[in-house]
Order: C-alpha cells, then structure tokens, then sequence
C-alpha cells in the first residue's frame, strides 16, 4: 500500500421525515452558536483579549443554555455545537497563519546526503 495516499467516499442520506426535522434542528442551532461565537471572538479582539477554544465553548454553548431566551439549545446534541466552535477556532487559525506568511504544505528539508555521488 502507498503511502500518503487518500481516499475519498461518497454517501448519500435519506432520512425520514421525523429525521430530517432533528437534523434541520441540529444544523439550525449549530449555525446559532457558529454566528454567536464569530460574535464573541469579535468583541474580544476589539477589546484586546486573546480567545480560544475552551473559552468561546463556555461563552457560546454552556451559558448560552442557560439564558431563558436560547432554553431551545438543549435539544440537541452538545458534539454539534462544540463541533461548530473548533471549526470556527480552526479558521481563524488558518486565516493568522495565512497572514503571517506561513507556508502550506509540507516543509522542504535538504537531507545532509543528497549531493550527487559524483560531489561525495
């Protein structure tokens, strides 16, 4: 088997109808809590304050339960909304390491024998 090669697949769902409802509801809130915590991340860049991710989870998911105005968050699953914070937490990595000029991909290293045999 090759190494560093990937393979990709391709499922297609059919959920029933109760299922699409749960779904719907599971997409809805976690795009709740994306926006809430772009929200966040952007208050406390304007004030100077470093984010991350446990802190925009605590923020974003466990003291949002816990308002009167989003008790609907306890429906679903608590992996999606955590999910949808590292997601946001991995771009804003990927949009500080683009401006700072990080390479993408693999680094490049010269192997201490990789001159021709005739330069040894």
């Amino acid at each position: 088997m090759m190494v560093g090669v990937k393979q990709r697949y391709r499922y297609r769902l059919y959920p029933h109808p109760h299922q699409q409802v749960a779904l719907a509801k599971a997409f809805g809130c976690a795009r709740v809590v994306w926006n809430d915590a772009l929200a966040k991340s952007r208050e406390l860049y304007a004030a100077d304050e470093k984010t991350s991710y446990p802190l925009l989870a605590k923020l974003c998911i466990t003291q949002a339960k816990q308002t009167p105005e989003r008790s609907w968050l306890s429906g679903p699953s608590n992996v999606v909304f955590q999910q949808s914070v590292r997601d946001l937490d991995q771009a804003f990595r990927n949009w500080w390491a683009s401006l700072s000029g990080k390479r993408k991909g693999q680094e490049h290293q010269l192997r201490s024998g990789s001159r021709p045999r005739h330069q040894r």
